[in-house]
């Protein structure tokens, strides 16, 4: 879980896909070594080895301060579709608890959840 002080540094929502391809997404956060972007590497390395994709990102302002020491130090929110998501909740009553309707995201705010579907 995350907290609206997570959000606060945030200037751009960025997508890399049409967001009426996604019903839902997953709002998580990751550490990244740049403010602005998400090289195709990283990309790469988060379908891999952690099984999803990233269908869009948090952009931080140019002044945000490090969230941490090190080789990936900015904590930014991110957008991800896990494979086998949409087959495992596929009767739309359910989601995952960081579901969030991708059309209700603004940078400094949280998605809202997903509408459930008959």
């Amino acid at each position: 879980m995350f907290t609206s002080l997570d959000l606060t540094q945030e200037k751009k929502i960025v997508w890399l896909y049409d967001l009426n391809d996604y019903p839902w997404l997953r709002e998580t956060f990751a550490h990244f070594p740049k403010r602005d972007r998400i090289t195709d590497a990283v990309i790469s390395v988060h379908k891999k080895y952690g099984n999803e994709k990233i269908v869009g990102y948090a952009q931080l302002e140019d002044n945000a301060p490090p969230d941490r020491k090190g080789k990936t130090p900015f904590k930014r929110r991110i957008f991800v579709l896990r494979d086998g998501d949409y087959e495992a909740y596929k009767d739309h009553f359910s989601f995952p608890t960081e579901a969030i309707n991708p059309l209700t995201v603004q940078p400094r705010q949280k998605g809202l959840p997903p509408r459930k579907t008959q």
